[in-house]
């Protein structure tokens, strides 16, 4: 077989001993060649009962969410979505955000994240450059962000929904909830309510998604101009997530992630969702940053006996670490480790993070066009602070990968 052209030579520098590399992780590896929703299902096929989300005081367990992705791909369907669409996703971390996402990969449909915070022009400019046919929408977002552009988007199928929806609450709790103002809800004209689509009969048509077709667009802004799509298939998410949890190699099934960042940006859909999805980990979700003393007691009263992780930038562990009440929550042997990454992890952020919670804290590189990560310092090793990490482990040589040149459309450019 020929030479894989992304093999890299062991000898490299890198790979010593000397410069931190840890023993555990192999050098070069066989990557997979299978969609997001294969990883999804072998997951819930091993790991049924773990808890793969905890929302809100919730949990849904891999064989639920499973077949929620199911229900909901099933109705996506049924509504004409297929191979090649795009659905688009302006919700906040939720139990709706991870089943659509799975839902889309398990048809071949394309998804992409939109930010939330987005001005009425920002939406639509992601919408028209993405060219979503459906979109999926938290019914209080839609007033203030979609109705004012909806005449110009090109978006056909409109989906609500409301936060509540796949929190398995009664129909009374619902009642009195919206009756008493607890539950904010808010009218979407003409469109289709998101818990049809949960009622739906598990029956997905068998789609034959291939590593190569596009998973997702996610957009970036670089340095100048307007956001873009970055293109990432199937193989750049699965392949980055198997990196990714060869680097975790001590993080074992049942670990909870923790989900501050939002789920539309590359690194919480790596680093939180995808590589929480393949390992197993409960992914412990925030529809907004939270205020520091819950953030510290939902670690505290979550996390599983496995431990935690903790994507976040930098800016999190400093406000963690400088939280007058920190000390009151113990979170040692909660959170095993951390990663950072969005920009440079200094030294005394790190000590003080460290200190405090006796994890590991470990700079991170990456960006969203590689889906993200690039590189990262050892968890458990040596470190180099100051540096980007070491590179994450590269195809082998006797590799059948060709290169990736998923399909790219005029409104993807």
């Amino acid at each position: 077989m020929a030479q894989n052209p992304y093999f890299v030579d062991e000898s490299r520098p890198w790979f010593t001993e000397e410069a931190g590399w840890p023993n555990e992780v192999p050098k070069n590896v066989e990557f997979e060649r299978r969609s997001l929703g294969d990883v999804l299902r072998a997951t819930a096929k091993t790991h049924p009962e773990i808890t793969a989300i905890w929302f809100q005081g919730v949990r849904m367990s891999y064989r639920e969410l499973d077949d929620a992705v199911d229900r909901v791909a099933t109705g996506f369907s049924n509504l004409g979505l297929k191979r090649g669409d795009v659905v688009a996703l302006l919700l906040p971390n939720s139990f709706q955000y991870v089943t659509c996402y799975y839902a889309c990969a398990r048809l071949g449909i394309i998804v992409t994240g939109c930010n939330p915070t987005y001005k009425p022009g920002e939406i639509l400019h992601q919408l028209k450059t993405v060219g979503a046919k459906a979109l999926v929408v938290l019914d209080i977002l839609y007033k203030d962000i979609v109705e004012p552009k909806r005449s110009e988007s090109p978006v056909r199928i409109y989906i609500k929904t409301n936060i509540t929806d796949m929190m398995k609450l009664s129909a009374v709790k619902r009642l009195l909830g919206g009756a008493l103002g607890k539950i904010p809800s808010a009218p979407v004209p003409d469109a289709l309510d998101f818990r049809k689509l949960l009622a739906t009969a598990a029956a997905p048509p068998k789609v034959d998604v291939k590593p190569e077709d596009i998973a997702t667009y996610i957009m970036t802004g670089g340095t100048t101009g307007v956001p873009k799509a970055a293109v990432l298939s199937h193989f750049n998410c699965v392949a980055n997530a198997q990196q990714s949890a060869l680097w975790l190699f001590k993080v074992k099934p049942g670990s909870a992630a923790v989900g501050v960042l939002p789920l539309f940006h590359s690194f919480a859909m790596t680093c939180v969702m995808n590589i929480g999805v393949r390992m197993g980990c409960t992914l412990m979700l925030f529809p907004k940053p939270p205020e520091m003393a819950e953030l510290c007691k939902t670690i505290v009263d979550v996390t599983p006996p496995e431990g935690s992780m903790f994507p976040g930038a930098e800016i999190l562990f400093k406000k963690l670490s400088e939280f007058p009440d920190v000390g009151q929550y113990d979170l040692a042997g909660k959170l095993t480790l951390a990663v950072s990454g969005a920009g440079p992890l200094h030294r005394p952020v790190q000590e003080a993070f460290e200190k405090i919670t006796k994890s590991r804290l470990a700079e991170g590189y990456g960006l969203t066009e590689s889906s993200p990560v690039v590189s990262a310092h050892p968890f458990w090793g040596n470190r180099k602070i100051g540096t980007i990490g070491l590179p994450f482990p590269a195809p082998n040589g006797a590799s059948s990968i060709s290169p990736i040149r998923p399909r790219r459309s005029s409104r993807a450019r």
